[in-house]
């Protein structure tokens, strides 16, 4: 997998909470010129920056970027340690009185801290100033000794002034937010256990790597009982009997496909698949569509043409997007989430009737090639285990198998 360059951010693929920067935002002495991405799925691998003295960074990291840690290349980092007040004389007679080691651990506590705050207020306004900020944990019992380390006294609130403390180990742990827990066949376990024995890990792991708090959606207060359990993300309810259906609509053009999805789509979650550049791009697409549906609570989902696609073009155009390989991964993949193949396909004459009509704003200008991938089509059965469903638009019959 390799990384590319791209100056697009709508392009760029980011789960994080952290707002991707524009073009040209300015950081300290760091200017956005672009993003480096996989050429796998565009996913972020750092941010493109150039810093005032025009050296170019190609891999900076978003979060210390936006959060202020990163402010320009070490050559100027260098040039400006002379100028910043972070290891000024104001340390030496704190010293002297506290012990050198113990005033290293607090400005260390600080750098931390201010990293976890975002937006500026009144309330961490005490903090602004690292010299304001060592005074005020001076004043903390045990603050910056060995064996102790930094404590919110309420969890449920942020570090700030008036919640911060310094105890042992011993009584950090027992400080912990309270485990939700769940009674499930007679035994009462954690719910992300919970969550990782009925639903499997990667149902968990992908949701929360896709930002969304499951445990959330359960009280926190409370035990659970495990066996009521059936709302999930976007309130689709779900029974661990509940299975996928998912509907892969193929077809020619000018074969009726978006009339009956437009009949047959509700509440489905939906794909509208174009043209991918390349084979990479093509499968991480499909694949990821894929796990989206696996990990849909149950939902049901349309797929406006595939990887079927794929091959059946591919086959009439002399082109290899999908692989025999791939083809079979995708395949094995659709049998899971229980796929069934729509095949639209009336008549040859209907088709090409359709096509000539509006032949100037066609991909396929060639006759001859629109045969061919009527007749690829007409033969599907022979190139996927997928069930199908023959639907013609020409015919009273909705549905013929």
């Amino acid at each position: 997998m390799g990384q590319i360059l791209i100056f697009e951010p709508d392009q760029v693929q980011y789960s994080g909470k952290i707002k991707i920067p524009s073009i040209g935002d300015t950081f300290t002495d760091w200017t956005v010129k672009g993003y480096l991405v996989d050429d796998w799925g565009y996913n972020l691998e750092g941010i493109y920056t150039e810093c005032k003295c025009g050296f170019k960074n190609k891999k900076n990291n978003l979060s210390r970027l936006v959060r202020g840690k990163s402010k320009r290349c070490a050559s100027c980092g260098r040039k400006h340690m002379g100028k910043t007040n972070a290891n000024s004389l104001w340390q030496t007679p704190y010293y002297e009185q506290y012990g050198k080691l113990r005033i290293q651990k607090i400005t260390s506590l600080w750098c931390n801290i201010k990293g976890r705050i975002f937006e500026k207020n009144e309330l961490y306004k005490p903090w602004y100033n690292i010299e304001t900020f060592t005074k005020y944990m001076l004043k903390i019992e045990n603050s910056g000794l060995p064996g102790f380390t930094c404590d919110r006294i309420d969890n449920r609130i942020a570090y700030h002034p008036n919640n911060i403390r310094f105890v042992d180990h011993k009584v950090q742990t027992g400080n912990r937010q309270i485990t939700r827990e769940v009674l499930y066949k007679g035994k009462i376990i954690p719910l992300s256990g919970f969550l990782n024995q009925v639903f499997g890990n990667q149902f968990y792991e992908y949701n929360r790597a896709m930002g969304r708090d499951i445990e959330s959606y359960f009280s926190s207060h409370e035990l659970i009982d495990g066996n009521e359990i059936l709302k999930y993300v976007d309130g689709v309810p779900y029974t661990n009997q509940q299975k996928h259906r998912t509907l892969l609509v193929e077809g020619i053009d000018h074969s009726g496909k978006d009339t009956l999805i437009d009949q047959i789509k509700t509440d489905h979650m939906y794909w509208h698949n174009g043209v991918y550049k390349d084979e990479y791009k093509a499968f991480y697409a499909y694949r990821k569509q894929i796990v989206e549906i696996k990990n849909s609570f149950g939902r049901e989902a349309i797929l406006n043409r595939g990887f079927i696609s794929e091959r059946i073009y591919s086959l009439a155009l002399d082109r290899d997007k999908i692989p025999d390989a791939s083809f079979k991964i995708l395949e094995k993949y659709h049998n899971e989430i229980n796929t069934t193949i729509i095949l639209c396909l009336p008549p040859l004459e209907v088709v090409l009737k359709g096509w000539r009509a509006r032949i100037d704003n066609e991909f396929i200008k060639d006759e001859a090639i629109m045969i061919k991938l009527y007749e690829l089509f007409d033969n599907l059965e022979s190139i996927t285990s997928l069930p199908v469903i023959r639907y013609d638009y020409t015919k009273t019959s909705t549905y013929k198998e």
